[in-house]
């Protein structure tokens, strides 16, 4: 095995590869023999709950796999006729050896795939969910969240979210750790209540109690702490950190569970995209001026109908509806 495949399986060890490097590890397994290509396909295996969505492609590259050898043993088996009587009773065993590994690998590959579960929301819809652990999930609107069916007690328990949500994590005895992947970081706790909000290319973590850990573009070695209150922003596009400690009795970071969208003294450009992605419409806002007045507020997620003559009162502005736009005089 050469020195960059064995680059690659550390970092997938690790959970540090890239979309572009997965892809690199998987054409490698066409290209190495028998022996080494089956060590890496253990490896993606054993290391698949790390990425989201491995499972498939794992299960297509298992299935090329295993056709191919069908078809040899296909091939060996309609030359059986053309052989000498002495070499039928070696192709007659090698034919069996080869059906025995495609059901082991067909049996070993279906009875120990891990199921996955997905919960998605519609535009201004919420989801309260309950986790293997017993973990609470309030999934808000426009998100997706995917997870195990089933965890194991000696391993770490994952979320795979997509929008936002707030965790009531329950603490396990025998110490598993609990982690929310987003597009950004890995948040990592034992027992806490916290919100994520992964709109937008960037990730917001708000933690209500306890303490987290974030693995800032899921590296180990790059970990910040956080404390109850602290309201952490973090994208991998711009690779800046803003971490702030919220004093406002508002709460705006989990308002909208219950039902309240929070502001405390924020931009009407947050304002707007947090109406967005609840509603999924479309706003466009014709003076630039506007998007950075603040406005300190509570506004109900019930009805688009009563949020946006609410803001159009309370910040004197002229709201139209042109087609599928929200034009903001």
């Amino acid at each position: 095995m050469n020195s960059d495949i064995r680059e690659l399986t550390k970092k997938l060890e690790k959970g540090e590869l890239t979309e572009a490097e997965m892809d690199a590890l998987f054409k490698s397994v066409n290209n190495l023999p028998v022996d080494e290509a089956n060590v890496v396909m253990a490896k993606l295996w054993e290391h698949c709950r790390s990425y989201p969505d491995l499972e498939t492609r794992l299960s297509h590259q298992m299935y090329h796999r295993i056709r191919g050898r069908i078809e040899l043993s296909q091939k060996v088996t309609e030359s059986y006729e053309s052989k000498p009587k002495h070499r039928r009773l070696f192709i007659i065993k090698a034919s069996a050896a080869a059906i025995l590994v495609i059901l082991t690998a067909l049996g070993w590959f279906w009875m120990t795939k891990p199921v996955p579960v997905t919960y998605k929301t519609s535009y201004a819809e919420q989801q309260e969910h309950t986790l293997p652990d017993g973990s609470r999930v309030i999934l808000n609107a426009n998100s997706t969240m995917r997870f195990h069916k089933e965890w194991e007690d000696d391993e770490n328990r994952m979320v795979w979210l997509e929008g936002e949500a707030f965790f009531e994590v329950e603490k396990k005895a025998s110490g598993q750790k609990f982690q929310v992947v987003t597009q950004d970081l890995t948040v990592e706790v034992l027992g806490t209540s916290f919100n994520v909000n992964s709109h937008h290319s960037t990730t917001k973590v708000y933690l209500q109690e306890g303490s987290i850990a974030l693995a800032l573009d899921h590296h180990q070695e790059n970990r910040t702490m956080m404390n109850p209150g602290d309201l952490v922003r973090y994208s991998t596009v711009d690779k800046e950190t803003v971490i702030r400690n919220s004093e406002s009795s508002q709460n705006p970071y989990t308002s909208w569970k219950d039902g309240v969208l929070s502001f405390d003294n924020t931009p009407l450009r947050e304002v707007f995209l947090k109406i967005e992605e609840i509603y999924g419409i479309r706003i466009q806002v014709n003076k630039v001026e506007n998007l950075e007045r603040k406005i300190t507020t509570g506004l109900p997620m019930d009805e688009l109908s009563k949020v946006l003559p609410m803001l159009e009162k309370a910040m004197n502005l002229e709201v139209t509806r042109v087609d599928d736009i929200y034009i903001i005089q």
